[in-house]
């Protein structure tokens, strides 16, 4: 990923680097208000530089809005380029006059309004063959960073689980083991995770801090349909698309079914002229009829004529209408774009967040816990913690002096040994 999208700037204009470097900063921050400020800001800074190439006197122009259109008039500016430069500099008024808050939806097109604008000027004033990459891939080109943080979301985590523990003793002991190594305790059941689990009331599983099967798939359809932006994108654009074809298709009918019947009315008052040409005498009504008659034709082939004109400039108009909605909304897509992977990836980076503070307090959680072991009494063979003088069943003495354990107990077969054994002088199973 890149800083921000106007790097380029910082040798050739660095006054407008800085500004856009700040408009970014606020952006990501959901400053919306600040946006539209600097936006105007830099928009008016990069009209009065145009002027100054196009050697325009600034004194005579005392306003941005006189300078634009007269800067459109001697074609500077594209009618896209004038329609942009006014939406931004009314949006920076609106905020400097009405106190408008704006939105981060506005904050997002400014920015990739100011984007376009710069583009322009650069290739124009500055180097023409420079290439820029596109606006949706500025912010995000590297988009294996998302991919990234979107997997790390759904990684699964490892949850504690209990040890096994000898259910006489309470020492942790292995699932091979058959005989539990500290009080030789037959382990019957090699399985002994359900049993002891049941039996560790306080052991801190962590097992709900991770998302299981069904938050996931819950999480990966919030990321999918996060905002519906997309969604409404796509259906509005279809019905434009479609209104305008409709409306294109209505205006090209009209001027067929007008033609038609210019054609119709033409081809009777040929008919007409005809007839009356043909015969050897005209009274004088007949002679103001044929006059009236040609006077028709000349005004139905200027119709003609006029209707044929306005089919052609139709022919002419129609594609620049199509292709200046695509346009439209070719911008507004990327604009969605780049709002959608910024709100995926503040999710993601939140959702990050939290999975590292709780695998900190799983690891907290692991390594403070204890495993408690006890003391078998000799005389009544209660449990008792290790702690314990008296029993706590008979009140018998049980440890009087603490003394190191050098017995073992073979985890195979259960044999009594010494515990620098290597190995059973039973079964010869190895001790270590």
């Amino acid at each position: 990923m890149v800083d921000y999208c106007f790097t380029f700037l910082k040798d050739k204009f660095p006054e407008i680097e800085k500004m856009t470097k700040e408009l970014e900063f606020n952006l990501y921050n959901q400053n919306s208000m600040s946006v539209l400020t600097m936006g105007g800001s830099i928009a008016e800074n990069i009209i009065n530089k145009v002027c100054e190439y196009e050697d325009v006197l600034i004194s005579d122009l005392t306003t941005q809005e006189s300078r634009i259109d007269y800067l459109f008039d001697k074609k500077v500016l594209s009618s896209r380029l004038t329609k942009d430069f006014h939406e931004i500099r009314h949006l920076r008024n609106m905020v400097v006059h009405q106190a408008y808050q704006g939105d981060i939806d506005e904050a997002y097109t400014v920015h990739h309004i100011i984007y376009n604008i710069i583009e322009w000027f650069y290739k124009k004033y500055e180097d023409p063959e420079y290439e820029i990459p596109g606006y949706s891939a500025m912010l995000y080109e590297d988009k294996k960073y998302i991919q990234q943080l979107y997997d790390e979301a759904l990684a699964g985590d490892k949850k504690i689980t209990p040890p096994l523990l000898c259910p006489t003793c309470g020492f942790e002991v292995s699932k091979e083991n058959r005989y539990c190594p500290e009080c030789g305790e037959r382990l019957k059941n090699l399985d002994i995770n359900q049993d002891v689990a049941k039996k560790i009331e306080n052991f801190p599983i962590t097992e709900e801090l991770y998302s299981d099967e069904l938050e996931k798939y819950q999480l990966q359809k919030e990321l999918e349909t996060k905002n519906t932006r997309l969604i409404d994108y796509q259906r509005r654009r279809d019905d434009q698309i479609h209104d305008l074809k409709k409306k294109h298709k209505r205006q090209l009918d009209e001027l067929y079914a007008a033609l038609n019947n210019v054609n119709l009315d033409l081809t009777d008052i040929t008919k007409k002229i005809k007839s009356l040409e043909n015969k050897s005498f005209l009274t004088q009504q007949e002679k103001v009829d044929l006059k009236d008659a040609n006077e028709e034709k000349d005004y139905l082939l200027n119709e003609r004529k006029i209707i044929n004109k306005r089919k052609t400039l139709l022919f002419e108009k129609q594609p620049c209408e199509m292709q200046d909605l695509i346009d439209d909304l070719n911008f507004e897509r990327e604009t969605i774009d780049q709002m959608n992977y910024r709100e995926q990836e503040e999710i993601l980076n939140d959702i990050a967040i939290e999975k590292r503070r709780l695998r900190r307090v799983q690891r907290n959680i692991e390594n403070g816990y204890k495993r408690e072991k006890f003391i078998i009494c000799p005389h009544c063979g209660e449990r008792n913690t290790l702690d314990t003088v008296y029993c706590i069943n008979c009140g018998s003495i049980i440890k009087p002096n603490l003394k190191p354990n050098h017995k073992v107990y073979c985890t195979q077969c259960g044999l009594l040994l010494y515990s620098d054994y290597d190995y059973c002088t039973s079964c010869g199973h190895w001790m270590h």
